[in-house]
């Protein structure tokens, strides 16, 4: 199920929301969140699929380079023509010298090349036309600095949730660990005990068969 990315507020929409949300944003398209690709408020309903997961990640389909990193992706895994494959976007905002960095996301890069499959990247194309368009006085209402604002606060918000269910997980396997380690415990002094108590019981009737044994002959020898 397609995400997309309001190109008027901002906001993260999965398709079914987007009816809903034409009525209280007045924006006049949105952006695949998975391919980039831009609709207006009438084509937008026809995106009913996109990149899958698989060629997402296992592809790594939307990584800078690969087929759909740009958004030119079509349902047979192909590019549709849109622009040359790799093409860098935004150069305005790319340092020409070290540090390498890109103004229009606030990132470093540790080369030149680096940068530049940066700003061949998904995520770098969305900001940059946000940015064109708010310097135009586009359909993006002069908020691009608040999307982007708002889209770091929902990127470190879904990084402390991943961390905290890491965590939570962790907690959970260490308590589930130390529980069967304490019941394993348990359980082996629960055998030993057991084993104790058979022999001590063994051992007594063996001596009261001998104690017996020895009334018996001495009954027969008087």
């Amino acid at each position: 199920m397609p995400w997309f990315y309001c190109d008027a507020c901002g906001d993260s929409i999965k398709k079914p929301k987007l009816h809903a949300h034409l009525h209280q944003c007045y924006t006049s398209g949105f952006t695949c969140i998975d391919c980039s690709r831009t609709f207006d408020t009438t084509s937008v309903h026809s995106h009913t699929s996109c990149v899958t997961e698989h060629d997402k990640y296992a592809k790594g389909a939307t990584k800078p380079g690969g087929f759909a990193a740009k958004g030119f992706y079509s349902g047979d895994g192909g590019k549709e023509d849109a622009g040359p494959s790799g093409e860098i976007v935004g150069e305005a905002w790319l340092s020409t010298r070290p540090p390498w960095r890109c103004d229009a996301c606030n990132v470093a890069c540790t080369s030149r090349a680096t940068l530049e499959s940066h700003a061949s990247g998904a995520k770098h194309v969305r900001r940059v036309r946000a940015k064109q368009r708010a310097a135009v006085g586009g359909g993006a209402g002069g908020g691009d600095a608040g999307r982007e604002e708002k889209e770091e606060r929902e990127e470190k918000k879904e990084r402390e949730e991943k961390k905290e269910k890491k965590e939570k997980k962790e907690k959970k396997e260490k308590k589930e660990k130390e529980e069967k380690e304490k019941k394993e415990k348990k359980e082996k002094k629960e055998k030993k005990e057991k084993k104790e108590k058979k022999e001590k019981k063994e051992k007594k009737e063996k001596k009261e068969k001998k104690e017996k044994k020895r009334e018996r002959d001495a009954s027969f020898s008087s």
